[in-house]
């Protein structure tokens, strides 16, 4: 387990004892430099900009404190991320992912600073949102977004061909035969990247409890089984009969997620299953303007008779932290505040398509917005259910990957639903993470 590496590599290292500077105690004349790590190096891209944005209001409301940008690409950031944490030298303010297979090892080997909720008390987050960033009653870090998966779809294709939207998985069936009969790829997924074809099967799973999250947390914490659950493995055997009908683009399972986009983007796709940071389709130059204007969201559709279109699939995104090792510690949270700030990052979000914020974001929602903006707020605000991180990544880095490993194989068909879950719960078993 990844958590076990790291605890491992930080056993003999400890955290250097350095002075602390009070933010009321810098003068302008003694430049304090507090360094915050992010993943986003495109300029252009809007959270890029709203970065730097944060720096300039910073800056400017606290004289004499500078601060510095360490920038990467994802896949380079977490190798990043696993360097600092093994000696304990993380930057002042960094993120991780919000995953219990990510987050946990990094607060298990104390890298992160414990912040003040009341500090946080005005900021405008809606209940329970800064649970998951919460370990034995400390607060650790700041959720930075949430991601909700939906089918979007391109409205023209299914009433130019007189289809459906399905509602149901029977509807869904009929619609796959028919966009099939046109040539048309009824659902662009990347499958080279099993994540979200992982999250997918939750989604599946979600729809066969009734739109309950419960029983798929429980056979993750082995208070139940995942091959004992008689839905999960209906759920299961649903999935594959909507691979082998041709759900997917015959390519799926070597195309990865910008090749996925592009085929739906191209009108090759009537839908797309991906994750909300994709509402930016609504607003990018490589969107069609004819899908722009015809771009909209539907859950997954749900087992006939049990109705569960306002339950969601869903995962918090990232968690923003201050280090436990930084000299700067009070200039760091400032920082985190000035990022979080409620006149400002909700309304980026929203208008800029930074993603899903977990603060309030209604009065930012406009009329004038695209069609799809305002259908996913709608559709967050009158859910009922909501089921955070799918069951793949539940748990450790090591059960992540056997557990989207095993998923793909059973896809293919090379193994059935009940070899699936029992080697499920043989990894559930070996991989809970404390």
């Amino acid at each position: 387990m990844f958590k076990k590496v790291l605890s491992v590599m930080l056993a003999g290292c400890m955290a250097l004892s350095v002075p602390f500077i009070s933010l009321k105690e810098v003068k302008a004349e003694d430049d304090v430099v507090i360094t915050v790590m992010h993943g986003t190096p495109d300029t252009t891209n809007p959270l890029n900009q709203y970065y730097e944005e944060t720096k300039k209001r910073f800056e400017e409301a606290n004289p004499g404190v500078k601060v510095e940008f360490e920038i990467y690409d994802n896949e380079t950031y977490k190798k990043k991320l696993q360097i600092y944490g093994s000696t304990k030298t993380m930057p002042d303010v960094f993120f991780v992912w919000a995953n219990p297979s990510e987050f946990l090892p990094y607060v298990n080997a104390g890298v992160a600073a414990e912040l003040d909720p009341a500090e946080f008390a005005d900021f405008d987050f809606v209940p329970g949102a800064l649970e998951g960033a919460t370990v034995d009653g400390k607060l650790l870090g700041i959720p930075q977004l949430i991601d909700y998966w939906y089918l979007y779809y391109n409205e023209k294709l299914f009433t130019d061909n007189n289809i459906k939207v399905p509602e149901t998985i029977d509807e869904l069936k009929e619609a796959i035969t028919k966009f099939n009969e046109l040539g048309i790829a009824p659902v662009s997924m990347n499958g080279k990247d099993l994540w979200n074809q992982s999250v997918l099967f939750n989604d599946i799973l979600l729809r066969y409890t009734g739109g309950d999250p419960q029983p798929i947390w429980d056979a993750t914490a082995m208070k139940t089984s995942f091959a004992e659950t008689p839905e999960f493995t209906e759920a299961a055997n649903t999935y594959k009969e909507l691979v082998d009908m041709g759900m997917f683009q015959s390519s799926w399972t070597a195309d990865d997620a910008p090749t996925a986009k592009n085929l739906f983007q191209q009108g090759k796709a009537a839908m797309y299953y991906t994750g909300t940071w994709e509402n930016s389709l609504s607003t990018e130059e490589n969107t069609p303007d004819e899908l722009k204007e015809n771009l909209r969201i539907i859950s997954f559709p749900s087992v006939d008779g049990k109705d569960s279109h306002t339950s969601l699939m869903g995962r918090e995104g990232i968690v923003m932290m201050v280090a436990e090792n930084s000299e700067h510690k009070e200039e760091a949270a400032e920082f985190v505040k000035t990022f979080f700030n409620p006149e400002y990052y909700p309304k980026a979000c929203i208008e800029n398509g930074l993603g899903i914020p977990m603060q309030n974001f209604d009065t930012y929602v406009k009329d004038t917005d695209p069609v799809v903006i305002q259908e996913v707020s709608k559709s967050i605000s009158e859910s009922t259910a909501f089921a955070s991180h799918p069951f793949s990544f539940r748990l450790s880095a090591v059960f992540e990957q056997e557990s989207k490993d095993l998923n793909m194989q059973f896809l293919l068909g090379q193994i059935d639903a009940e070899q699936l879950w029992k080697a499920t719960d043989d990894s559930v078993a070996m991989n809970q993470v404390e």
